[in-house]
C-alpha cells in the first residue's frame, strides 16, 4: 500500500522535471507503402546557418528488400538554434542561452539533444502509411536550489 502511495506522489513530480517544451511548426509528413520503420532525432542545419529539429525516418517498403532514409526538417516556432562551438549547439530563447546539442560524430544525424534535452514526435502506422507530426523540443531545466551547482 505504501509503494502504491508513493507511485502516485512522486510519479508526477519526476515527470513535471520537463519545464521547457518548444513545439516546432505545424507540420506532417507522411511515407506510403511502409513495411517497416525506424526514427531517429537530431539537429540539422538549414541554409541560414541556424539549426533545426531533425527527423531521419529509416524504412522499407512494402515489396522492396531496400532500406531508405528521408530526412525531414522542422524549424521551432519560438527560439533559435545556433552553434556555440564545434561542440554545442545552444538555443537562444528570450533573455537565456540555453545548451540542447552535442556533437556526435558516430551516429547520424551527428548532432544529437544534449544530456538534458529530448526531442520527440507523434509517430504512427495508419494503413501502410507512416504519419510523423507534432514534433517538440523538451528542455530539463536545473531547479533554483541545484542551478548553482551546475556549470
Amino acid at each position: 500500500m505504501y509503494v502504491l502511495v508513493c507511485l502516485f506522489v512522486l510519479l508526477p513530480l519526476q515527470a513535471s522535471g520537463a519545464s521547457l517544451v518548444i513545439p516546432t511548426e505545424p507540420h506532417r509528413e507522411a511515407i506510403e507503402r511502409v513495411k517497416r520503420y525506424d526514427i531517429i532525432y537530431g539537429f540539422g542545419q538549414a541554409a541560414s546557418g541556424e539549426f533545426q529539429v531533425q527527423v531521419k525516418i529509416r524504412y522499407r517498403n512494402t515489396w522492396s528488400r531496400i532500406e531508405r532514409y528521408k530526412y525531414v526538417m522542422f524549424p521551432l516556432q519560438r527560439g533559435t538554434i545556433v552553434q556555440r562551438d564545434p561542440k554545442t549547439l545552444i538555443l537562444r530563447l528570450e533573455d537565456r542561452d540555453l545548451v540542447v546539442g552535442k556533437h556526435r560524430w558516430w551516429y547520424a544525424p551527428y548532432w544529437q539533444p544534449a544530456d538534458d534535452t529530448r526531442i520527440t514526435c507523434d509517430h504512427n502506422k495508419r494503413l501502410r502509411t507512416v504519419v510523423v507530426e507534432n514534433c517538440r523540443l523538451a528542455i530539463e531545466e536545473p531547479q533554483a536550489e541545484n542551478a548553482f551547482l551546475r556549470p
